[in-house]
């Protein structure tokens, strides 16, 4: 139970961390800004995360079932990806507001018309994202429900802070630092998979 846990929670950290002030918090800001409706384009957004978390758990299993002899290496080498990526990020990889198309003075708009658009607006700004492939990288190793478990509440919490507290509070954190942290994490997961790949087989 213990390690349970501990797998949630560093999960759940890494996932906040990731995110915080990426490009799905930025989206979800942009939805829930145009469309004036927090709530659902928070449980939206949040469905649209669940989506491509569960997708990207079942490509884990379907890993391990062809490949197993081979998903140690392929999954540290995916990390060390992940921490070069972080620590050298992309530029101008930031959607812009205008990007969305939700139409606040539409008079036809209903909640479950937000709801399902932003559900499908995140799922596609999450598939292929650095957090899903991180996903996919450790369900493919360690308790795929508790990795699950742990990637809902680590991007949950993002979405209602990026949600609720908007661009204000993301201009004070220090992207930057953030996605060096992640990096270095990222970085030294993949080195110690990978050396027990190495030395283990």
């Amino acid at each position: 139970m213990a390690a349970f846990i501990s797998i949630v929670f560093s999960t759940a950290l890494i996932m906040f961390a990731a995110e915080f002030a990426d490009k799905t918090s930025l989206v979800a800001i942009s939805i829930a800004t145009k469309s004036k409706r927090p709530m659902i384009a928070y449980l939206g957004s949040l469905t649209g995360i669940i989506f491509t978390s569960i997708i990207g758990i079942l490509f884990a299993l379907l890993l391990g079932q062809i490949i197993p002899d081979f998903i140690g290496i392929i999954s540290g080498l995916i990390f060390l990806y992940l921490g070069i990526s972080s620590l050298f990020p992309k530029e101008n990889n930031h959607p812009k507001e205008d990007s969305i198309s939700i139409d606040s003075n539409d008079t036809n708009w209903t909640g479950f018309k937000l709801y399902l658009q932003s559900s499908f607006i995140i799922a596609i700004a999450e598939f292929g994202d650095k957090s899903q492939i991180f996903l996919i990288a450790r369900a493919s190793l360690q308790n795929p429900f508790a990795i699950f478990l742990g990637a809902i509440i680590g991007m949950g919490v993002v979405l209602a802070i990026s949600i609720y507290f908007g661009d204000t509070l993301l201009e004070k954190v220090p992207e930057e630092k953030l996605e060096t942290i992640v990096g270095i994490v990222f970085i030294n997961v993949g080195v110690v998979i990978l050396a027990n790949f190495i030395f283990l087989n």
